[in-house]
């Protein structure tokens, strides 16, 4: 939490004072709303979603082909067939939260070589196919695997969370003519009207309700001494641990790695894959996975990485670099099973805004008598232990 006082003389408190009086005599203060969603589309990337891992079918796809696709990543869905929509089991679904409730345009950023079904849902509502959709449900081709094309339909969410559920090809008859599979590469969500159009949504305060004039809340406290100052505190409020999947960092390096590192898909792994192949002798050249993170402010951050696999009785590193500064190394014991996930801590330092986080596969240790080690890196967490301390005076 971070603390920013600042004095406010006693001639400007009483003129302020003297305005704020005014104002509430002759009603120049007026009631503001207290949420307002601008029309700009929210986009959540394919590869951030969650899906269905009980079904398989359902991968990253993100080597140079898809490099002018958003992020360079699509997630490719095997078609599937079934007698019904709604009844599909491939699909992504990912958590959005809006401040009000209401009609919200649902884009879908897909490619496909031939047409196909899709469908989308919120939360326990119905299956329901894309306005694009001829009268059997199919959208057209896009102009190719790796350009999107658009299909989008209007939903009802909730304020808060809701979940969003977009699914794979749905084949339903006549195999031959619908097996295309497709990749989806964003989506979007945006408030509309009924038609679908792009609008604003404005929540206004009731007449019980406190005027809000911004975000931030700020404190004023009187405090006790001569001057009779002023002090404002104005608080940030610091959110808990964030999630960084492997599989969807924002580069990887082989190093002096046999191969380029593999997607490993399991039910266990957090969203359903981890990042195998990056497995070195460190002073050959590492090999690790780049993920850009943003601090909302500078400080001490816990790091928690899951993993997953190693040879019994035989421990390896996890290397982790901050802003292309020194290497640091953290102990990674092995794991009971391929598919068992275990975690390491360690604390590092990052600055407020864009940080680079740099992590390894198994940094070999050389032990007499033992030999090669590797293993699936699953995520990290960021958890902000204490805030750097900064001191303003005015």
């Amino acid at each position: 939490m971070k603390t920013m006082k600042k004095r406010v003389s006693e001639k400007t408190q009483k003129v302020l004072a003297g305005l704020v009086v005014l104002a509430l005599v002759v009603g120049m203060i007026p009631q503001l709303p207290s949420a307002n969603v601008k029309g700009e589309a929210t986009k959540y990337e394919a590869e951030s979603a969650q899906w269905n891992t009980d079904k398989g079918g359902v991968k990253v796809e993100n080597d140079g082909y898809y490099s002018q696709c958003s992020n360079g990543k699509v997630v490719a869905i095997d078609p599937e067939w079934q007698n019904n929509i709604g009844d599909n089991e491939r699909y992504i679904y990912q958590t959005v939260n809006v401040e009000t409730a209401g009609k919200y345009k649902l884009t879908v950023a897909y490619c496909a070589g031939a047409k196909v079904r899709l469908a989308a849902k919120v939360n326990d509502g119905t299956w329901t196919v894309h306005d694009e959709a001829d009268s059997d449900g199919f959208l057209p081709a896009s102009a190719a695997w790796n350009v999107a094309a658009n299909a989008s339909q209007t939903v009802d969410l909730n304020a808060g969370d809701n979940t969003i559920y977009i699914s794979g090809c749905i084949v339903v008859s006549d195999w031959d003519a619908e097996n295309s599979g497709v990749n989806i590469d964003y989506f979007t969500i945006e408030p509309c009207n009924e038609s679908g159009e792009e609008t604003t949504v404005s929540e206004e305060t009731t007449d019980s309700e406190e005027t809000t004039v911004s975000e931030e809340t700020t404190v004023v406290e009187e405090t006790t001494g001569v001057d009779e100052t002023t002090v404002v505190d104005e608080t940030t409020n610091i959110s808990g641990s964030i999630r960084y999947e492997a599989e969807n960092a924002d580069s990887f390096e082989q190093g002096s790695a046999d191969n380029l590192h593999s997607i490993e898909s399991d039910s266990n792994y957090s969203g359903g894959q981890a990042v195998g192949g990056m497995n070195m002798w460190p002073d050959n050249g590492r090999a690790y996975c780049t993920t850009l993170v943003n601090a909302e402010v500078a400080g001490i951050y816990e790091m928690t990485i899951a993993y997953a696999g190693g040879e019994a009785n035989h421990p390896c590193n996890i290397d982790v670099r901050i802003n292309n500064g020194e290497w640091v190394s953290t102990l990674a014991e092995a794991t009971s099973d391929w598919n068992v996930v275990e975690t390491v801590k360690l604390n590092i330092n990052l600055q407020k805004g864009t940080n680079s986080i740099d992590v390894t596969g198994a940094s070999n240790i050389w032990y007499e008598g033992m030999g090669w080690e590797w293993i699936n890196l699953d995520y990290f967490e960021l958890r902000l232990v204490e805030e750097e301390t900064t001191t303003a005076s005015q």
